[in-house]
């Protein structure tokens, strides 16, 4: 449930430095994304996690969204023969999960348990980010729509 107290949609009033809303498509939704996401991330958390965790743990989701999206584009990238890579930024965002994953154990927090709830949780309000993209962007047609890559593919973390 996203109502709460309705806190959580000031975030999407606050503007981002060097992001100027008509520069960035659905900027108040993916403002409200990330702030809902963090909420939802952080409440359940243990009354004595470690004060890394919160960061950690949120970051860790949203890494394996873009990790998700980055191989998705990578894709998109090679079925339009571009010689642009993405494998380098793909192999950094790997060891950062792995990073993150072995910070997170050390400190006490355990992963296996929150990641599948946490990635249910991530994928609901990403959908709602991902439709609200589509609803304001314009997409051309795909060159080779047998080759256009499926971003309904949402990665399931269970």
């Amino acid at each position: 449930d996203d109502s709460r107290d309705g806190t959580d949609e000031v975030v999407s009033a606050i503007a981002l430095e060097g992001y100027p809303d008509g520069h960035t498509m659905s900027a108040a939704s993916g403002r409200l994304y990330f702030g809902r996401l963090e909420a939802g991330l952080t409440t359940n958390l243990p009354p004595d996690a470690h004060r890394e965790t919160g960061y950690l743990w949120v970051s860790l989701v949203v890494e394996l969204r873009a990790i998700w999206i980055y191989r998705l584009y990578q894709q998109a990238l090679a079925a339009a023969n571009l010689v642009l890579s993405l494998k380098g930024v793909i192999a950094e965002e790997d060891r950062h999960l792995v990073d993150m994953v072995a910070r997170l154990s050390e400190i006490g927090f355990d992963v296996v348990e929150f990641l599948p709830g946490a990635g249910l949780y991530e994928k609901a309000r990403f959908e709602k980010l991902l439709s609200a993209l589509q609803r304001g962007a314009p997409y051309p047609e795909p060159a080779n729509p047998t080759r256009a890559v499926a971003i309904s593919s949402m990665p399931d973390w269970r």
